[in-house]
């Protein structure tokens, strides 16, 4: 204080003398005691002072109060008479004049009148009447607060009654130009926003005689640029960035948005708050969300300041989140723009190369939760608050992510642009094919590196085009070019021969693609092929601990479960379950990962209890290292339910997904892709009990957050519409499967393409819903568009394409076309007998299809050639007293005796 005249002023108040204090007069700002040596007005009492210096002020209000006022608990004993509703609409016509602009029609509302008005008016009714507030209060007040703190009613009419007077117009908070931002970097091109803030701003806005402690903006009023334009405005886009930021990213994002957006005023809260008074007066969570809400939801637009690319620091500061919440909830009317700073794309770049998944680790290693705040009781706040918003987290993890992969495509787009080294061009390509399936865009780099490979020796040169041909061979395979994929990584495996020798790991990894392509072409003999022999090289390049290694030697047990041995299968997983165990231990999540694989042998080969020693086994490891609650624990309690399923035990089935479904929402939230994928494996157990209501209410549970996490147009959506679609064929409701399946069908092309394997399922359940409603030619027109994408992509000997012949084959049945019928059941005929051999069931059915059409074309002989074989099968296997076996014979009995 100034004198010691002035303390015992105060204390004649009856009130303690406190520095700063909050009143419920001014609740929204502190109000911080002063002895500024000025005339000035109470803004409670309307009294004007000047001799009498000290008082409370709030200077971000320009709002005074005398000692007198403040020590009353709720403000000044006031008169509260009735109002009329003509002396109301005297009162409020200059304050409405006042927010349109306008000049107030008389020059100054009475002290008394406002006293009388605060006091006697209904406060919803003055509320929802359109009372104008105050530009510098955070937000508007509502009615709650209007019924509670009248007091609150009258502070605001007086600030209000100052913009009347200045007749200055309503307006937002305050934000600053880009070039301030410009202007301070050059000055502190090394600071943090935490040193700018306490080594430059807040010396520079300290309290000065005849003027008090002030923001730095409010330095900068009536301050001009060159061009004429205030270097402060109104904001219209608020800066959240974490204060342990450098001052370079801040400002490098904000010159990336200001060239979208010229013009733009930045709520920036180092420049814009009070930082003196931030930094004296605890505020609270209510009142610092209040202000940030506010101030958002007005001003209309958020730039988050990402950095460092790979693990941004504001996912990691609680009220960053709330920043991001604000505006994610504030229902599209906020325009949330995610930037990380142009340096740090050289930072990209090298992590690129150094490892290809930099990308895809960065966005998998997400996670909002992991965020932290100084106050707990902060923390514990806000992240209830988020739990509240629709999809929680898990939306916010997603809409971050989204954005995020929006930056990073377009940071790696110009650097695929403007590279120029070959080695570079290569690892860019790998990731935009990886992380963004552009396909198309990976391989026109590639090409375009091949060519700038110039003076480079030979083997070098060789080594170089192996690895582009491998990362063709890998773009082939996203698009489901399967052949020229074989290709590609046929020669870069003669190359990388030419130019490293038999024995280096570039031959292992190009063996494994092949046995991987392979496998995809469901040749599963030349994918195993391969494996083995990438699986050697692997041991005798890198070891048999390597990753390398332990991925192979999975392939190879993959291969061997898909050709039917899964005892062979079993002896790899139990080899790399000998490793792991003596490398890791019994109760590592590593083994764990394996004794589930061993389950999943044991499943193909129909031992469901037997796998489900093993899947017990794996939970209880996990449970015991990660945790309950963990997402391995709802994947394997996501694998135990469909065993049970493959069981027929529905109803132990749907115990163990519905406790999957418990665990993923807890782990990963109720709107993550994963919780989806068990939502629609509850929807399969349903179904197969006949529930198909039920099913139909999980399987749009499960569409709906894949469409809110990952897009209408993502091939998981499409996967859900199909379990729909197949759904409403099972009820014989044929024009909604109709309707669900072509839109998976065109979601599948939007984003695979139409020769894309993944289409082949959209096809023929479309085609069956089309054929189930009788429209035979529609339906043919998607079973043949099926049979080409299947025979392009796994050839004439394969599942895919004789399920499409044999759908072909019966619509020709449905529209007497027997002629046609034989030729596509010979063809189906001729996969399942190389797939099962001749003397299968399901080959013997086959055949029983063929004597009947032999025998409708009028080829007795023939047809009489197909029972007899089929009777033989049945007869074998199922005895002579099976139903197929006494079928098949009254078929032969009806052709008669043979001539």
């Amino acid at each position: 204080l100034a004198s010691i005249e002035a303390r015992k002023s105060a204390h004649q108040c009856g009130m303690p003398l406190e520095d700063v204090i909050r009143h419920a007069v001014h609740p929204v700002h502190a109000l911080v005691l002063t002895t500024e040596e000025s005339p000035w007005r109470c803004d409670i009492c309307g009294q004007a002072h000047r001799g009498d210096f000290i008082r409370y002020r709030c200077d971000e209000c320009d709002w005074d109060a005398c000692l007198r006022c403040i020590s009353e608990p709720s403000g000044p004993a006031r008169p509260q008479p009735q109002i009329s509703a003509a002396d109301l609409d005297a009162l409020l016509s200059p304050l409405h004049q006042a927010s349109a602009g306008a000049a107030p029609a008389s020059s100054r509302i009475t002290l008394g009148g406002l006293a009388q008005l605060a006091g006697s008016l209904a406060p919803a009714a003055l509320w929802m009447a359109g009372w104008p507030v105050h530009p510098s209060l955070t937000q508007p007040c509502t009615r709650r607060s209007w019924r509670l703190a009248p007091p609150l009613v009258l502070q605001t009419v007086l600030t209000t009654l100052k913009v009347v007077n200045r007749s200055t117009p309503l307006h937002r908070p305050q934000g600053v130009c880009a070039q301030v931002f410009l202007a301070l970097l050059h000055e502190h091109p090394n600071a943090t926003t935490r040193q700018l803030c306490s080594e430059v701003i807040k010396p520079a806005t300290a309290a000065r005689p005849g003027r008090p402690a002030v923001s730095y903006a409010a330095l900068l009023e009536g301050t001009s640029l060159d061009d004429g334009r205030s270097a402060v405005a109104a904001a219209s886009c608020f800066v959240s960035h974490a204060w342990d930021n450098a001052l370079a990213d801040v400002a490098s994002c904000v010159a990336d948005y200001e060239a979208a957006h010229p013009g733009t005023y930045y709520w920036f809260d180092t420049l814009v708050v009070n930082q003196h008074a931030a930094s004296e007066v605890s505020y609270g969570f209510e009142w610092w969300a209040a202000k940030f809400r506010g101030s958002i939801k007005q001003i209309g637009a958020v730039l988050a300041v990402m950095s460092p690319w790979d693990q941004p620091v504001a996912l990691t500061r609680a009220w960053c989140l709330y920043e991001l919440y604000s505006a994610l909830s504030a229902q599209g009317t906020v325009q949330l723009t995610i930037a990380v700073p142009a340096a740090h794309r050289a930072a990209l770049r090298e992590g690129i190369f150094k490892r290809a998944t930099a990308i895809m680790d960065a966005l998998v290693t997400l996670d909002v939760r992991k965020a932290d705040a100084i106050n707990p009781a902060d923390l514990e706040a806000i992240f209830s608050e988020i739990k509240g918003m629709e999809g929680g987290f898990t939306a916010m993890n997603a809409v971050v992510a989204e954005r995020l992969r929006d930056w990073y495509y377009a940071a790696v787009a110009q650097l695929a642009t403007d590279e120029t080294d070959p080695a570079i061009m290569q690892s860019l390509a790998r990731v935009l094919n990886s992380v963004w399936n552009k396909a198309d865009e990976a391989l026109s780099l590639l090409q375009r590196s091949s060519s700038e490979v110039h003076g480079t020796e030979t083997k070098k040169k060789e080594q170089f085009i192996s690895h582009s041909l491998y990362a063709m061979g890998e773009a082939f395979v996203s698009k489901g070019e399967y052949e020229r994929a074989l290709d590609c990584f046929t020669q870069g495996l003669a190359l990388a021969k030419a130019a490293l020798g038999q024995r280096h790991s570039d031959i292992s990894r190009m063996l494994h693609a092949l046995g991987q392509t392979r496998a995809f072409m469901g040749d599963d003999d030349q994918a195993l092929e391969c494996h083995l022999q990438a699986l050697e090289m692997a041991k005798a390049t890198l070891g048999e601990r390597h990753a390398t290694t332990a991925a192979i030697l999975h392939d190879i047990g993959l291969a061997y479960t898909s050709i039917g041995e899964a005892d062979r299968a079993l002896e790899y997983y139990h080899q790399t379950l000998e490793i792991k165990r003596m490398s890791l231990g019994n109760n590592h999540p590593n083994t764990a990962a394996t004794l589930h694989a061993i389950g999943e042998s044991h499943n193909s080969k129909g031992e469901h209890s037997r796998a489900l020693e093993y899947y017990f086994q794996s939970l209880d490891i996990i449970k015991t290292t990660l945790g309950a609650n963990h997402t391995d624990s709802a994947m394997i309690l996501h694998t135990i339910g469909q065993t049970y399923a493959s069981m027929g035990e529905h109803d132990k089935a749907l115990e163990q997904l519905h406790s999957a479904l418990v665990t993923s929402e807890i782990a990963l939230g109720d709107g993550h892709p994963t919780t989806s994928m068990t939502l629609s494996a509850i929807g399969q157990a349903h179904a197969s009990k006949g529930e198909y209501e039920h099913a139909l209410q999980y399987y749009e549970r499960s569409l709906e957050i894949n469409t809110t996490a990952l897009g209408d147009r993502h091939p998981d959506s499409a996967a859900d519409l199909l379990d729909i679609g197949r759904i409403y064929i099972r009820k014989g409701d044929f024009d909604k499967a109709i309707g669900r399946l072509t839109q998976s069908l065109n979601i599948t092309i939007a984003a695979l393409g139409d020769s894309h394997p993944s289409t082949v399922s959209k096809l023929y359940a479309l085609g069956q819903a089309l054929a189930g409603k009788g429209e035979y030619d529609l339906a043919l027109e998607r079973f043949n568009q099926g049979l080409l994408v299947a025979l392009a992509a796994y050839g004439e000997h394969h599942t895919a394409t004789a399920t499409m012949l044999s759908a072909i084959g019966k619509v020709c049945i449905a529209k007497g076309d027997h002629q046609r019928a034989l030729e596509f059941f010979h063809r189906y005929y001729a996969v399942k007998k190389a797939e099962l051999g001749e003397e299968h069931p399901e080959t013997a059915v086959i055949l029983t299809t063929l004597g009947q059409l032999f025998q409708a074309v009028g080829v007795v002989d023939e047809a009489r050639t197909s029972y007899e074989r089929a009777h033989a099968v049945f007869t074998r296997v199922h005895g002579p007293t099976h139903s197929n076996t006494i079928a098949v014979a009254a078929f032969l009995e009806g052709l008669g005796p043979a001539v």
